[in-house]
């Protein structure tokens, strides 16, 4: 009985660094989410369509890569012009998630 309680418990402490890892890089996308916003505020209004996807990604790699993007920028256009269509950003998340 103490080995399946002791199991138990090791199980629970595991999901429960899981959980506070998942809650850190959620917390790292909108940071990064919010950065991405700010710069591109600066080029003029963010229709709520591009908002939405930014706030909506999860993907650090995917939001770096938008970061550098909304920086080098000279217009909302150029911005959205430079992302990949949601079919490629989602082909490409499935690519990654397979490879892990």
């Amino acid at each position: 009985m103490r080995n399946r309680f002791m199991w138990f418990e090791l199980m629970l402490r595991d999901e429960y660094r899981k959980g506070i890892s998942e809650g850190e890089a959620l917390g790292k996308a909108k940071g990064k989410s919010e950065a991405i916003l700010d710069l591109l505020e600066d080029l003029g209004p963010v229709s709520n369509t591009l908002r939405q996807r930014i706030m909506q990604e999860t993907d650090l790699t995917v939001l770096r890569t938008m970061h550098k993007a909304a920086a080098k920028a000279r217009s909302l256009e150029q911005f959205e012009a430079s992302l990949p269509s949601k079919s490629e950003a989602d082909l490409s998340k499935s690519i990654q998630n397979e490879s892990k």
